[in-house]
């Protein structure tokens, strides 16, 4: 409530919209200066209540629509039909407080000065010349009253003061603060549209590289995978173990482009927002024991204890896209074996509900004892084209792209990725993902059957090579 309050009599630049930030802000202006100087000159003339009543009735009531007006301004969605609404209907109080109540005061002379300054910002030239042209004749009319001798007589009975220098000064202060209002709004207008085309521009351009990456990836794509399959049947056939080790280089290396070259693909089809989730039904425990036999030889090969443990309330068959999902845990997996030297990897998945949202949730740990990560770095590396390090890329490749489109994929998923690292204690990375039964995948439900068919609890150990089901 209190930012709001803030923001409805101050509004905030950052939205770019420089001229109807500026609208606001003199229409705020305005309502301040005319809620203390209504009620000012209502309070300090009580003492004429009995001559003017209606007068001070009315500084009374225009003190009161001006300090509500800017919060319940900023409620309605056509702000500029409901701002005329109240200018009009300031503008004839104080009109009427400027020729009923002259001998009393010239604030509302001054007032309307402020009323012509915001009309013009937030309603335009056009709006700001009729206001200005009523303001004139309310000024005028003061004028001609004066110049014929048509004084008004206080409640004192003392002669009102000729102010006619004074009204001929605030005519010309009018028409000055009409013409520089409608030159700044010009002006303000003119550079919102020039940053509105160069905005436009760079989209148009971010856009076109990314239908050119998307366009060469997959235009490489397609002979690579000619080229792996031909190596993959070469490496069936009658080699030499020099040949046949010439052939494993050509596959890993190709493999690697292929890997690099779907990242591309994935990265510029989330930023286009023409990436789609698949709906269909998987067992998790098969998902992750597809990327323990994938990992498992990597591990076993730097001597790394690979584990995963699967909690008993996984035990049910979700929907959702195993297929990203595995893509996120084998990219977490494959870092974490990448940046462990010794020690072990351990993965561990659940299911239990979001403490905000109360939202079923498979949460995948993967735990490592590595170098660990720079608290100053842990939130840059899922920034695209970052690495914690720049000697990372030196010893181990990659584009920098694998967190970034993992978190993506986690939150175009109903959850998250987060990290947890200490120098020198390994890092800790948590794949969140809604836990969906349904195949409308719409509503994020878990099966009420769930707990209850979970009863088993999945391990499985790459430092002994084996694999158990305990029930």
């Amino acid at each position: 409530m209190k930012t709001t309050l803030r923001e409805s009599y101050w509004p905030s630049s950052d939205t770019g919209d420089y001229a109807k930030v500026a609208g606001r802000r003199s229409f705020s202006g305005l309502c301040i200066l005319g809620f203390f100087a209504s009620l000012g000159v209502a309070i300090n003339n009580l003492k004429y209540l009995e001559t003017y009543p209606v007068s001070l009735s009315v500084g009374f009531l225009a003190g009161c629509i001006c300090l509500a007006a800017p919060a319940l301004l900023a409620q309605t969605k056509h702000f500029n039909q409901a701002f005329l609404a109240f200018a009009l209907v300031l503008s004839v109080m104080l009109g009427w407080l400027s020729v009923e109540a002259a001998a009393l005061t010239a604030s509302p002379n001054i007032l309307m000065l402020a009323m012509v300054l915001a009309v013009t910002l937030v309603a335009g030239p056009l709006v700001g010349t009729l206001c200005s042209i009523y303001v004139i004749s309310i000024y005028s009319y003061l004028y001609f009253q004066n110049y014929a001798g048509l004084t008004y007589v206080t409640a004192a009975n003392e002669p009102f003061t000729d102010w006619t220098v004074f009204y001929v000064v605030l005519c010309v202060a009018n028409i000055f603060i009409l013409v520089g209002a409608s030159i700044y709004q010009r002006e303000m207008k003119n550079a919102a549209d020039r940053l509105e085309f160069a905005r436009s521009q760079a989209d148009a351009s971010n856009r076109a590289k990314s239908e050119f990456l998307a366009t060469i990836s997959h235009e490489i794509r397609t002979p690579m995978n000619g080229v792996l399959g031909m190596a993959h049947i070469l490496n069936r056939t009658d080699l030499s173990s020099e040949q046949k080790e010439m052939v494993d280089i050509i596959s890993d290396s190709g493999n690697h482009l292929l890997r690099i070259i779907n990242e591309v693909l994935d990265f510029s089809k989330i930023r286009e927002q023409k990436f789609q989730i698949e709906c269909v039904e998987y067992d998790l425990v098969e998902l992750l024991n597809a990327c323990f036999t994938t990992y498992e030889h990597q591990a076993h090969k730097k001597g790394l204890a690979f584990n995963i443990v699967v909690d008993p309330s996984t035990r049910n068959r979700f929907v959702g896209d195993p297929g990203r999902m595995r893509q996120v845990m084998e990219n977490v997996i494959s870092n974490a074996i990448k940046f462990t030297d010794h020690g072990s990897i351990n993965v561990a998945a659940r299911v239990s509900k979001d403490a905000e949202t109360a939202v079923p949730k498979i949460i995948v740990s993967v735990s490592d004892t590595g170098r660990g990560i720079e608290p100053t770095v842990q939130e840059k590396m899922f920034e695209p084209f970052t690495q914690a390090d720049s000697s990372i890329t030196r010893e181990h490749g990659g584009t920098g792209l694998g967190l970034s489109i993992s978190r993506d994929l986690c939150r175009l998923m109903g959850g998250d990725i987060k990290v947890q690292s200490a120098i020198g204690e390994g890092s800790t990375f948590t794949c969140s993902f809604i836990a969906r039964s349904d195949r409308a995948c719409v509503d994020p439900v878990l099966g009420e059957t769930s707990a209850q068919t979970a009863t088993g609890r999945f391990e499985r150990h790459s430092k002994n090579q084996r694999s158990t089901i305990l029930a």
